[in-house]
């Protein structure tokens, strides 16, 4: 908990991001991982190990697929480790088996009505296009690239991390499975090192941005192997020890502390104070029923668009509808036929006919948008100078003094 939380920017530099899904799956995982490894060592008939096992996978799979990924790769080391250790025993094998099955299926009966509903999305289809598709050099060059690990984990804890790992595996400790899930982490992202398909469903981004967890754990077993075996043979020296350890905890917590001060990058907020000020002025001012135009740009092989400003948290800051949907917009079933396809279009009308046409302010009127707003960090899809020039959009409220934003305009009904 101290490694994790105070001396490794993740997964404290999540709040500079949208990733909290992705948080809370590496939340629950060790949870689940607990939970199956009691499962499945306890000798004597437990059914409610088994229910607790499936209650957090089943919570794992619905928090993030990835994360559920990691899951299943750890279940390799896992059951081979512990297989391995009672390999003349029949009976045990079958039962670790079928414990694993039943949790496994029990899971997927509770999250089978989202499992159907997923079915009729998009993503079955794109799991299938990076599965049967073969990756170019290019792609796997910029999008499945390796990042610096430094960002993920200091260099002086990712030595003793994998010290730890090599220290578990000399003296068989069950943590080594941890060093060996790494390495099948890594094979998931990059299934092309064996020659085998699924590259680009999970991509070393996503593998590296977890490292926190077997990192953590590694280097805080090898910690205490070393205090223990100074405190099983310095029988003379423990109240020293642990004084020493205490005043070393300390001081390694307050260092972590000074560390994580500056975590939060102020370029990355998308809601600014004067932002708060004008979604407050929306919340009382705005009929319930109005729609925003709101300021985005195409990803992902402009297959999708993301907001770029305050505008993109209406829905949950005012309750107002706005034209930028969550992400997952573009992979989910939406609710009606060709959802994805009407999104995108308002925002491609408006980038290619220009604000400042009256086919413009007609067409954002047919489609049920009667408001605007470009937060204070803005974009280049609304132009508050064209907006203030056209007589199709009225400022009804402007940022205080000189600041450049925000802006919330009427558009003028034909």
């Amino acid at each position: 908990v101290l490694i994790a939380g105070l001396l490794t920017p993740m997964p404290m530099f999540y709040v500079n991001w949208g990733r909290w899904t992705q948080m809370i799956g590496q939340t629950i995982l060790p949870i689940a991982i607990w939970f199956t490894a009691e499962a499945v060592e306890t000798r004597h008939r437990d059914p409610w190990r088994l229910v607790l096992a499936i209650l957090a996978v089943a919570g794992l799979a619905l928090a993030h697929y990835f994360v559920l990924a990691f899951y299943v790769v750890f279940l390799v080391p896992y059951l081979a480790f512990w297989l391995a250790g009672h390999w003349r025993d029949g009976k045990l094998w079958r039962e670790t088996l079928l414990r694993v099955s039943i949790i496994g299926f029990g899971s997927i009966l509770l999250i089978l009505p989202w499992i159907v509903h997923l079915l009729s999305g998009l993503l079955p289809r794109i799991l299938a296009g990076f599965i049967q598709g073969i990756p170019s050099d290019k792609y796997i060059e910029q999008d499945n690239k390796f990042l610096p690990l430094k960002r993920y984990v200091p260099p002086y804890l990712t030595i003793l991390a994998l010290l730890g790992g090599l220290w578990a595996l000399v003296r068989r400790r069950p943590t080594a499975i941890l060093l060996l899930w790494v390495g099948c982490q890594f094979l998931l992202s990059n299934p092309h090192w064996l020659g085998l398909p699924g590259t680009g469903v999970v991509n070393n981004f996503t593998v590296e941005l977890s490292l926190y967890i077997p990192a953590a754990i590694l280097t805080a077993d090898l910690v205490a192997s070393l205090f223990g075996y100074g405190w099983q043979h310095w029988t003379r020296l423990r109240p020293a020890l642990g004084l020493v350890a205490s005043i070393l905890l300390v001081m390694v917590a307050w260092a972590g502390v000074l560390q994580q001060a500056d975590i939060i990058d102020a370029t990355r907020r998308l809601v600014t104070r004067a932002d708060e000020a004008a979604i407050s002025w929306v919340r009382q001012n705005v009929p319930q029923e109005a729609r925003f135009l709101i300021n985005s740009r195409f990803e992902y092989d402009d297959t999708m668009i993301v907001g770029l400003d305050a505008g993109w948290w209406l829905p949950l800051l005012t309750g107002h509808d706005n034209t930028v949907p969550p992400m997952m917009y573009g992979s989910e079933v939406g609710p009606g036929p060709g959802y994805r396809e009407s999104v995108n279009e308002i925002a491609l009308y408006v980038e290619k006919n220009g604000l400042e046409a009256s086919e413009t302010a007609r067409y954002l009127n047919q489609q049920g948008i009667s408001y605007i707003f470009v937060g204070e960090r803005g974009g280049p899809l609304l132009d508050v100078a064209v907006l203030q020039a056209s007589p199709h959009y009225h400022a009804i409220y402007e940022p205080p003094g000189e600041a450049s934003g925000p802006w919330v305009f009427e558009i003028a009904t034909p």
